[in-house]
């Protein structure tokens, strides 16, 4: 039984953002993303809704750039630190990631900080 708990709470500890002001801090990426189960949007990104332990590009239906997709294809899954560090620097990220000095994604907007970037993936967390 101690290792199951020891499974069940590691998770929630290792999440360091908080999830209150990640709402607040979310409210700009709006404009292009919702946090609500949608398989279809208007909106120009994804739905955001289950993003934690997700693969990237992995929803069907939704215009992704190559270099996202592949990013996925390879392994890419969003945990806090995956996503930290792309919503802060999307291209050079992904770049990264694949070895590709000419990757690029379609996400324009940068979070500011990592303690902003960690708040908006706590608060994509719950939804």
């Amino acid at each position: 039984m101690t290792g199951f708990l020891a499974l069940t709470i590691a998770p929630a500890q290792a999440m360091e953002g908080d999830p209150e002001a990640g709402a607040l801090a979310f409210r700009p990426c709006m404009t292009c993303h919702v946090t609500e189960a949608q398989p279809e949007s208007s909106r120009a990104g994804p739905s955001l809704h289950g993003i934690a332990g997700r693969r990237a590009a992995a929803l069907d239906g939704v215009r992704y750039s190559d270099a996202l997709r592949a990013a996925g294809a390879a392994g890419l899954v969003w945990d806090e630190t995956n996503f930290t560090a792309y919503v802060q620097d999307p291209v050079g990220f992904l770049r990264a990631y694949l070895g590709e000095p000419r990757a690029r994604g379609l996400m324009l907007v940068r979070v500011p900080s990592p303690e902003a970037a960690r708040d908006i993936f706590a608060y994509l967390a719950t939804r």
